[in-house]
């Protein structure tokens, strides 16, 4: 496996995240792009749908508001990075990391990464 340096790995402070369902499965919308609050009338929602969607792939089945740390890999200078995944804690968010896109060093222990503590909220 290729070295991942620790500044790619994200994790959020804890947030609102709108947890959307859709045809392609769950996805997480950072609430600094977008705060979805329920129950909404018919009209409502079609305006928040509208809003949601070109944050998501897939159609929309439904959504809630959740709040956790969210967690991702980056690539800085470039405009990719993996979907967001939303923990209950800040732990979980890390471990998971280091599971998905952590590295064995050469004691075959995963390697520790210091972790960004807020993302800044896109306008």
């Amino acid at each position: 496996m290729r070295k991942i340096a620790k500044e790619n790995l994200q994790i959020t402070g804890i947030e609102n995240w709108p947890r959307v369902e859709t045809s392609s499965g769950t996805e997480y919308v950072p609430s600094g792009w977008i705060a979805v609050f329920v129950p909404l009338t018919v009209n409502e929602r079609a305006k928040y749908e509208g809003m949601i969607r070109p944050y998501v792939e897939g159609t929309i089945q439904e959504w809630e508001n959740i709040k956790g740390y969210g967690a991702r890999l980056s690539a800085p200078g470039y405009l990719d990075c993996t979907e967001w995944a939303v923990f209950d804690t800040e732990q979980e968010a890390r471990e998971y990391l280091e599971e998905m896109y952590g590295d064995d060093d050469a004691g075959g222990k995963r390697g520790r990464y210091d972790i960004q503590k807020k993302m800044p909220a896109l306008s």
